[in-house]
């Protein structure tokens, strides 16, 4: 029996999932997408001028603008296209965009490149990884909290494949639930890979983070 035909769950809130929930369905199978973790504005501090900033994702993109505007001189750089899109919607565009099917250190290192000698902010999450800042020295990078990070743990059914999106979102599941055993497991990413095998559980990591990657490898198990 094909998996797609089985109950599946992934940590993504519902309105995230399309295609994949309709792929799910004309096979046969079921989807329940529920977002683990909850996010809430931290409160404003001061911006900081640099000669770029660096978006991680779409939520800190929606956080930092409603409390700041970008200098017109001012380079933006993001991860990715939804996070592009994201700064589309307020008027924006990015000078640096992460590649479609990089991984998150290769795109570090690609800004890394790309942003030689300047200085940068990066808004973000109080739970951040940090991957991209990492890769430049202190004195050159500035961390900003625009929103925090929480858990958002419940009491669920037995899946047949479990699809976990980040870390934080492994540990808030793992609060009220136990993972069965002869279940299919899979990361996101890298560092959703590295969270569940500290906890001892083996998974499938995805080739690159992207519902068309999960879709495919469904289709192959």
């Amino acid at each position: 029996m094909s998996v797609l035909k089985k109950n599946i769950f992934i940590s993504k809130d519902p309105s995230e999932v399309f295609p994949l929930e309709e792929v799910i369905k004309k096979a046969g199978g079921q989807l329940y997408a529920r977002r683990f973790i909850r996010f809430e504005k931290s409160s404003k501090s001061k911006s900081y001028n640099t000669d770029i900033i660096f978006f991680s994702s779409p939520r800190g993109v929606h956080y930092y603008l409603d409390d700041f505007s970008i200098a017109s001189n001012t380079i933006i750089g993001c991860v990715g296209k939804s996070t592009l899109r994201a700064l589309n919607e307020f008027g924006y565009r990015a000078d640096f965009v992460g590649r479609d099917g990089k991984s998150i250190d290769e795109i570090a290192n690609d800004f890394k490149d790309f942003a030689d000698n300047s200085t940068v902010l990066f808004p973000g999450s109080n739970i951040s990884l940090g991957t991209i800042a990492s890769k430049f020295d202190k004195e050159k990078c500035v961390t900003m909290e625009v929103y925090r990070t929480l858990l958002d743990s419940v009491s669920t059914e037995v899946f047949d494949v479990y699809v976990f999106t980040s870390p934080s979102n492994v540990r808030s599941y793992l609060l009220k639930n136990k993972l069965p055993n002869d279940v299919i497991i899979i990361a996101w990413g890298n560092s959703t890979e590295k969270e569940l095998l500290s906890r001892g559980i083996k998974c499938k990591k995805l080739g690159t983070p992207s519902l068309e990657c999960l879709i495919n490898l469904l289709s192959e198990i």
